[in-house]
């Protein structure tokens, strides 16, 4: 029983410790020191909401959500195949209209009167 209350008291007096030494020697202050903990709260206390959500979802939905990431996949690859063909238009076209200046017959100014 004293082996479980010495293991216990260094186990939880290691931190404390370490926050008193952080203050005494003024390493970090003591507003970046409570930034930092709220901050660790927060990012804890939101994975834990998004695992709950998640999981309730995933009850009600019966775990749906793999059909609805193939779906966004998929709107994500024909996104991405559709601006590739874009840009061999694109391409494509400053092609021809790099090798017609090269030339010399494009005349670009066909528009302007003069």
């Amino acid at each position: 029983m004293l082996f479980l209350f010495r293991i216990v008291t260094k186990t939880t007096i290691f931190p404390i410790r370490l926050v008193f030494k952080i203050f005494k020697y003024r390493l970090i202050s003591v507003s970046k020191i409570i930034i930092m903990i709220s901050g660790i709260y927060s990012l804890a206390r939101y994975a834990w909401q998004n695992k709950e959500k998640t999981s309730r979802l995933n009850q009600k939905f019966n775990d749906g959500f793999p059909q609805i990431e193939n779906f966004y996949s998929q709107i994500k690859n024909n996104y991405t195949s559709a601006e590739k063909e874009k840009r061999e238009e694109l391409s494509d076209e400053f092609g021809k209209i790099i090798h017609l200046n090269k030339s010399g017959n494009a005349n670009l100014h066909s528009d302007k009167e003069e």
